[in-house]
C-alpha cells in the first residue's frame, strides 16, 4: 500500500486527507528516532536500510531490494532514481504497529506501507513469513515515486501487485492470474476508466487491485502497441509532460482492444471443461455480470 502525505498529481485529490502537515513532522521525528535505534544499518544502491530483522535475514534483504530495483527499472525503463529511499524493517508486528500508531495515528492498520511526505519516501515492513513479498510490493512504490513526479493510483497499485512476486512468476505465477483466466472466458474485462477514476486509497477494493494488476499484465505481456502505450505514458510522466489517460491511448492504439484483452488471458492454458465445471458449481457466470 502506498501512502503519500500530499497530492500525487495535478488531477488527483489528496489520498489521505487526514494526514496533515503536523503529522508529517511527527512522521519525520518518530521515524528518525526509530532509525537511530535500529540494530543494523547499511546502504544498498538508493536504499538506506535500518533493520531490526533477525541478523541472518539481512543478507536476503539486500538481495530482495537489489532484485526489485533491477526488475522495476529494467522492465519499465525508468532510468536513474532521483532520490534515495529509507527502508525500516521492524522485528515484529507489535513494534511495527506501535510505530504506525505513533507516526500516523489516524491511518488504519496495513501489514506494510510506503510513506512519502515532501522528501524521500520510507518503506515500512515487519518480520513475518511473507516479508519478502511485502518488501517487493512496497519497494516498487518507492522506486516509482523516486523516479516519477506522479503516478496514478490504479497504476501505482497495479505495478506493485505485478512486481511483488519474483521475476520467474511475473508472467504466469501470480495468484490473480487464475481468476482472470476464468473471468476472461466469460467475457469479463474490468473497466479501466473506472480504475482511472479512483483517486483515494479508501475507494480501492480487492477487485480493484486485481483489475489493476490485469491491465498491467496486459500492457507488459500483451500486444506490442499496449506495451508501447505504457512506455510512452511513463516517458512523458518522467519528463513532466501530462500524458493522455491510458484508457484513451489503449483504445486508440490497440486494435479491437476488448478482444485483445480477453484473448490475452484466454490464451493461458485453462481448459473449457474445468471452466464450465466451476461455473456450474459456483454460479460464477451470474456473478461476473455484476462486476464493474
Amino acid at each position: 500500500m502506498s501512502l503519500k502525505t500530499e497530492a500525487l498529481s495535478r488531477n488527483w485529490l489528496a489520498i489521505w486527507c487526514t494526514v496533515t502537515c503536523s503529522v508529517g513532522m511527527n512522521f519525520l521525528g518518530n521515524s528518525f528516532a526509530w532509525a537511530e535505534s535500529a540494530p543494523a544499518s547499511w546502504r544498498t544502491g538508493p536504499f538506506i536500510c535500518r533493520s531490526a530483522f533477525p541478523e541472518e535475514e539481512n543478507a536476503r534483504v539486500r538481495e530482495v531490494l537489489s532484485e526489485a530495483l533491477r526488475d522495476v527499472k529494467e522492465t519499465l525503463e525508468l532510468g536513474r532514481l532521483d532520490e534515495s529511499v529509507e527502508i525500516l524493517l521492524f522485528a515484529d508486528r507489535a513494534s511495527y504497529t506501535r510505530h504506525l500508531k505513533a507516526v500516523l495515528p489516524s491511518v488504519p492498520y496495513r501489514r506494510a506501507m510506503f510513506v512519502k511526505g515532501r522528501g524521500p519516501g520510507q518503506v515500512w515492513v515487519h518480520y513475518q513469513p511473507d516479508w519478502e513479498e511485502d518488501l517487493r510490493h512496497e519497494g516498487t512504490h518507492a522506486v516509482l515515486h523516486a523516479s516519477l513526479p506522479f503516478v496514478p493510483l490504479w497504476l501505482d497499485e497495479g505495478l506493485a501487485e505485478y512486481f511483488e512476486v519474483t521475476r520467474d512468476r511475473q508472467v504466469d505465477g501470480h495468484a490473480h492470474l487464475g481468476w482472470m483466466q476464468f473471468a476472461s472466458h466469460w467475457g469479463y474485462m474490468p473497466s479501466l476508466r473506472k480504475l482511472e477514476g479512483r483517486s483515494d486509497l479508501a475507494d480501492m477494493r480487492g477487485r480493484d487491485y486485481r483489475a489493476a494488476w490485469a491491465w498491467v499484465h496486459f500492457m507488459l505481456h500483451g500486444p506490442p502497441p499496449a506495451r508501447d502505450a505504457l512506455q510512452r505514458f511513463l516517458r512523458d510522466t518522467r519528463q513532466d509532460r501530462r500524458p493522455p489517460m491510458l484508457s484513451q491511448e489503449l483504445t486508440a492504439n490497440v486494435p479491437s482492444l476488448r478482444s485483445a484483452f480477453l484473448r490475452h488471458f484466454q490464451d493461458h492454458a485453462v481448459t473449457k471443461r474445468r471452466l464450465h465445471a466451476r461455473s456450474d458449481k459456483f454460479g460464477l457466470v451470474k456473478r461476473l455480470a455484476k462486476l464493474p
